[in-house]
């Protein structure tokens, strides 16, 4: 079973690391992974070695020069032989937000092996990775860097259809809807009602592919948008901590704090 990875959900989350790299305390980066899925999109860049990969239950063997495309919400694993090194590049919606825009329902090719044309990327990705190592820039300048990324692949290949089981396709659709329209009142009736499904199939669906109840998910992105208004110094001077709550679609003390307490360990501090 493929697990669902929540952290990809941060407005800004971006992970470049490299083959060896320290990452998490007392851990090292490696281009292995167990089944998952995650709304983020993921680069496999590989410059020596083989990986071995499953991308939505297609098998394929990836070479030095080769790159590996993981869209959104597709379950995919890899394994990589004991002398790979190249990088992992994951980056959330908000940095393809452009892309999504301009090419609706296309994607890059799963497996990309133009290695003359991957060569130029993989050294665009190692300045990025060491600009990242850096502590260089804004969060504008790295999604700069992002649409960079993306014009090189498009000037490399041509684009494919997106691809998403029926199932995945409707929670896909519904996560959308929770991150347009969170600080109102929905609920998965209503949810139900805007997709033309039961309710019981789509808490069904949702539960299943995001492993998370639809009420737990929904205020999980409440508490992680209230944080980003919270960490912002021009908000925090002029909001309360409630306000902004009930700004994101809490309706009740005692809700938001069970549920920034659950995300956190604690209360936000003043």
């Amino acid at each position: 079973m493929s697990i669902y990875e929540k952290r990809s959900d941060n407005k800004h989350y971006i992970y470049l690391k490299k083959q060896g790299q320290p990452s998490l305390p007392g851990r090292i980066h490696e281009i292995t992974c167990l089944p998952n899925f995650h709304r983020a999109s993921e680069f496999i860049i590989i410059t020596n070695g083989n990986v071995n990969c499953n991308v939505n239950g297609k098998h394929s063997s990836l070479e030095a020069g080769d790159i590996l495309f993981v869209d959104s919400f597709l379950p995919h694993s890899y394994v990589a032989s004991n002398d790979v090194d190249g990088y992992v590049l994951v980056m959330s919606e908000w940095y393809l937000q452009f892309f999504r825009k301009e090419f609706e329902r296309m994607c890059f090719p799963t497996v990309m092996s133009k290695h003359s044309k991957n060569k130029e990327i993989a050294e665009y990705v190692a300045d990025w990775h060491l600009w990242l190592e850096a502590g260089k820039g804004t969060v504008y300048d790295g999604f700069n860097r992002a649409n960079l990324f993306f014009a090189l692949l498009y000037d490399a290949y041509s684009l494919v259809p997106m691809r998403l089981e029926k199932g995945n396709e409707l929670v896909v659709n519904m996560l959308n809807y929770i991150d347009e329209n969170y600080a109102e009142d929905i609920s998965i009736e209503k949810i139900a009602d805007e997709f033309g499904y039961a309710k019981q199939y789509c808490s069904k669906m949702f539960n299943k592919v995001v492993d998370e109840s639809f009420r737990k998910y929904l205020n999980r992105v409440r508490v992680l948008r209230f944080r980003e208004m919270w960490d912002s110094q021009t908000v925090k001077q002029r909001d309360t901590v409630l306000k902004l709550a009930f700004a994101c679609g809490f309706e009740s003390q005692s809700t938001f704090y069970r549920a920034y307490r659950e995300l956190y360990g604690t209360t936000p501090k003043c």
